[in-house]
């Protein structure tokens, strides 16, 4: 026996608007969070961010080899400003 039955779904308009809306959310709250830091630190936070590790066994990290159980050295003392 062939199951016929088929269900078409399709995105409302509210549904379209939603990825916008919430970029323009999320923009608002990264503009008030982050305020008080230049554009330049701003810019140095993205790419120190960028190099942490987002998921367990994520190897675009650096040190993702190392074992787990201890929390990564520090390599460098510089400060962020």
């Amino acid at each position: 026996m062939v199951d016929r039955r088929r269900h078409i779904v399709a995105i409302t308009a509210k549904g379209e608007r939603a990825p916008v809306d919430v970029r323009s959310a999320l923009a608002g709250v990264e503009r008030e969070l982050f305020a008080d830091l230049s554009s330049a630190e701003l810019a140095r936070l993205r790419r120190l961010l960028s190099r942490v590790r987002a998921r367990p066994g994520d190897r675009s990290c650096v040190g993702c080899g190392q074992d787990q159980s201890s929390p990564p050295s520090i390599t460098s003392t510089a400060p962020l400003t």
